[in-house]
């Protein structure tokens, strides 16, 4: 319940501007909330593990939608902006992506014989980020084994850092006209990995 409050906490967080300080914000907040999470599923109880592994791909998918409904910078002209746009779907992209890959992660427990309402959750979740993988996935739910412990490793966080800004730089003398922006580094690598263990 505690981990739950938080992730609550970090969905209220939006991204406005100034941008930088926003984010550095909602960064704290996905650090915080992913390591309570990750502290769950060292219980290594199946329906926890369930339960914290669907709440951390919700929080990767959050700040996905977080950085695509951020505050748009009011002083860019039409092309700085679709710029901007393109950036921050690229650096939304990745987020998304690290999303789904924990969601699929939450299903390898049906091969263990779990399955409950956090599986579903996450069935459901793909079934809308994936239409064509799993809309039309038929799953049962009468497995009779079940286990008590789960082992899991928390998938690594991307990296974020913020370029400081320049207040005397030119327009003219810009490469980019999103310096203010954070840059997002896409290089971090999802080491998430499952093992299920009956306990006797």
């Amino acid at each position: 319940m505690l981990a739950e409050r938080s992730y609550q906490q970090h969905t209220r967080l939006v991204l406005v501007q100034p941008f930088e300080q926003s984010l550095a914000a909602k960064q704290q907040s996905l650090d915080t909330t992913l390591a309570e999470l990750g502290a769950l599923v060292e219980y290594e109880v199946a329906d926890v593990t369930a339960a914290a592994t669907f709440y951390i791909a919700e929080v990767y998918l959050d700040f996905s939608h977080a950085l695509l409904d951020s505050e748009r910078p009011t002083d860019l002209n039409e092309k700085e902006l679709a710029d901007y746009e393109l950036m921050i779907e690229e650096e939304a992209y990745p987020f998304e992506e690290r999303a789904i890959e924990v969601h699929e992660e939450n299903l390898e427990l049906l091969t263990a014989g779990v399955y409950n309402s956090w599986i579903e959750k996450t069935l459901s979740q793909l079934a809308s980020l994936m239409p064509g993988r799993y809309a039309k996935a038929e799953i049962s739910s009468g497995f009779v084994g079940s286990i008590n412990s789960y082992a899991y490793r928390m998938p690594i966080a991307p990296t974020i850092t913020i370029d400081p800004v320049d207040d005397e730089a030119k327009p003219d003398e810009a490469t980019n006209p999103i310096e203010v922006t954070a840059r997002i580094s896409t290089d971090a690598v999802l080491t998430a990995n499952h093992g299920a263990t009956e306990q006797p």
